[in-house]
């Protein structure tokens, strides 16, 4: 509800008019974008998407811009890392913490390659919202009513996909790692938890790396729910498939050298 109203009463034109130029040197997208990926960074994901939906919506950033924050904007809230990753299955918040850290490392990483290979030329500073003013009286009366229509669908999304992890993740005949690898693949908080309760706590950390860089199968759904035209473009799949592959290989970095 915060992350709608906030879209709503223009917080994505005046942050953008103060650090959008540099995001938008970095990542190739216009500046309000720089609004919904810290959205997506502080309140986790599909929050992010919610917001470059909302931009897209509202005339502040072109097609190719909002296609791109889908990625950029795609992150597990620090609280959700830290304290439940961390602190309740890994047993170690300093475990969550690098965790988060990585995650961030590996997201920027991978969006300012896709900015190298593909520059947006249409990317502006901001454009000019459509629509008049409004109230904050009627932006926050819409902004909880979006809020509770993705709820139902988000909710949805996670149960389902973590009975369907629960059942793959039950066959006798896998071993434990395919088993943790096939139940992150599809709900990132159920295979994170079966990888901490059944692998040595390194191989859970790398597995929960690679996990929340994917970030599962169940969070694609959502994004898809609350996107603009509740499709997916190829770039986002493939930018999170090299967001996990770089989140673990910075795991496996920060084991070799003892951050952890």
């Amino acid at each position: 509800v915060l992350s709608g109203l906030l879209m709503k009463l223009g917080f994505a034109e005046w942050l953008g008019k103060r650090i959008g130029r540099p995001f938008r040197a970095l990542f190739g997208v216009s500046d309000c974008c720089v609004a919904a990926v810290l959205t997506g960074l502080l309140c986790g994901f599909p929050t992010g998407a919610v917001a470059a939906a909302s931009l897209y919506r509202r005339g502040l950033c072109g097609e190719e811009d909002y296609r791109r924050t889908l990625l950029l904007s795609s992150f597990a809230a620090p609280g959700f890392v830290i304290a439940g990753v961390g602190g309740g299955l890994l047993g170690s918040t300093r475990r969550g913490l690098l965790l988060f850290l990585l995650q961030l490392s590996a997201s920027l990483a991978v969006g300012l390659l896709f900015s190298l290979f593909k520059r947006n030329e249409a990317a502006g500073d901001y454009l000019t919202p459509t629509g008049g003013e409004r109230s904050p009286l009627i932006c926050l009366s819409q902004a909880i009513r979006e809020a509770a229509d993705g709820i139902v669908g988000i909710c949805g999304s996670v149960i389902f996909f973590s009975v369907f992890s629960g059942l793959v993740s039950s066959l006798p005949f896998l071993p434990p790692v395919l088993r943790c690898l096939l139940a992150s693949f599809f709900e990132l908080t159920s295979g994170m938890a079966l990888s901490a309760s059944t692998l040595s706590p390194d191989a859970a950390f790398l597995l929960s790396a690679a996990a929340i860089g994917w970030a599962g199968v169940s969070v694609h759904a959502q994004t898809a729910l609350v996107s603009e035209d509740g499709r997916l473009p190829a770039s986002y799949l493939l930018g999170k498939a090299l967001t996990s592959l770089l989140t673990a290989f910075f795991a496996l970095l920060s084991l070799k050298i003892g951050l952890i």
